[in-house]
């Protein structure tokens, strides 16, 4: 990837975000997501190993820096987008309420606890904790399309499991994402 100024410059005036930062050995990486209106989008891992036919099949967009003390050692852009068109109308958005409800619904009908990587003997500790609520936008594949896609308004429910003594450390999960438009929930590993 070539850092022009153009790109030093998109990733400084807000429409990129800082996602995530950690170390491995002396260096660091920083994950930045692109943002519209200052809003960041959702980066999520694809589940390249589904079935589903309408699967996306396409990480989410990322630049990813390696910075030791002194210097860049090296930065990745993975799965640029080009936008081709806006819609320029705004979006009625749920109440927090209804989306709130569809979020509650979801963790009730659709996650178990093997799901969230627990042990099924100990059910009754086991508890899905939520640290954070985010209003995002989320990259989803348009309906009987190949490789189209746009960016939704969600709601983000993200947190950790934890069961008895154990807490998932230093790993935060997304565990429902709602489309703030209509209150369906998106498989961000399938890609929509």
């Amino acid at each position: 990837m070539k850092l022009t100024n153009q790109k030093l410059k998109e990733l400084t005036d807000g429409e990129w975000t800082v996602n995530a930062v950690w170390s491995i050995g002396n260096q660091w990486r920083i994950q930045y997501v692109p943002s519209i209106d200052q809003i960041p989008c959702v980066y999520s891992t694809i589940d390249y190993t589904a079935d589903d036919t309408y699967a996306s099949n396409l990480d989410y967009e990322q630049i990813d820096f390696s910075v030791t003390d002194d210097q860049i050692v090296s930065a990745e852009w993975d799965t640029p987008m080009k936008v081709t068109a806006a819609d320029s109308q705004t979006s009625e958005l749920k109440s927090f309420d209804e989306l709130y409800d569809a979020f509650k619904t979801y963790m009730k009908v659709s996650t178990s606890i093997s799901s969230l990587g627990l042990m099924e003997d100990d059910s009754e500790d086991a508890a899905v904790n939520i640290t954070k609520i985010q209003q995002m936008y989320c990259r989803v594949k348009v309906k009987n399309s190949d490789q189209a896609f746009e960016y939704v308004p969600v709601y983000v429910f993200s947190g950790y499991a934890s069961q008895g003594d154990y807490k998932e450390d230093g790993w935060v999960n997304h565990f429902c994402v709602v489309n703030a438009t209509d209150g369906t929930i998106i498989n961000t590993w399938l890609g929509y």
